[in-house]
C-alpha cells in the first residue's frame, strides 16, 4: 500500500505563511489529487491548507506536491522548537453530475437529485468516463 506524508513545513519570512510539502504516491499519472489537511501546535497555533493538483508521471515514484502561501493564525507564526502535528489528507478527486428526479431513496424519503452511476469523471479529465461498479473505466 502506497504512503503519502508531509516532508516540510517552510515559513515564509515573517512567518504569516507557511509552504506544506507532500510527498505524494498511489495515484495514476493525470489524476486530479485533493491535499489538504492542517498543521498545529500546542500553543494554538494553526495552518488549513487545500489544493488540488494534478499527478505527475513519475515513473511510479511518487511526487512531491508543493502548497503554497498558507495562512498562520494567529499572525505571529509558529514558535521556533515546538513540534507542529500535521494532519494531511490525499485523495482523489471526481465531479458526479447530479439528476432531479432519479430513483434513489435514503432512508425513509426520496432523494431530489441522485447519480445515475455513469455520469461522474476526474475533475482533471472530463473526458474520461466512468465504468459500472467495480470495473476500469475506459480511456476516451
Amino acid at each position: 500500500m502506497p504512503y503519502s506524508w508531509v516532508t516540510t513545513i517552510a515559513p515564509n519570512q515573517d512567518g504569516s505563511k507557511v509552504t506544506v510539502s507532500v510527498k505524494v504516491d498511489g495515484f495514476e499519472p493525470g489524476t486530479a489529487v485533493e491535499i489538504s489537511g492542517y498543521a498545529t501546535q500546542a500553543n494554538g497555533t494553526i495552518a488549513t491548507f487545500r489544493d488540488v493538483q494534478e499527478m505527475p508521471a513519475n515513473g511510479g515514484q511518487g511526487a512531491l506536491m508543493v502548497v503554497a502561501g498558507v495562512p498562520v493564525l494567529p499572525s505571529g507564526g509558529f514558535s521556533a522548537g515546538v513540534p507542529i502535528v500535521v494532519v494531511a489528507r490525499a485523495a482523489d478527486v471526481w465531479v458526479t453530475t447530479m439528476v432531479q428526479g432519479a430513483s434513489a431513496s435514503t432512508q425513509g424519503s426520496t432523494a431530489a437529485w441522485a447519480s445515475t452511476e455513469d455520469d461522474y469523471h476526474p475533475a482533471l479529465s472530463p473526458s474520461k468516463k466512468a465504468a459500472p461498479y467495480g470495473q476500469e473505466p475506459a480511456s476516451a
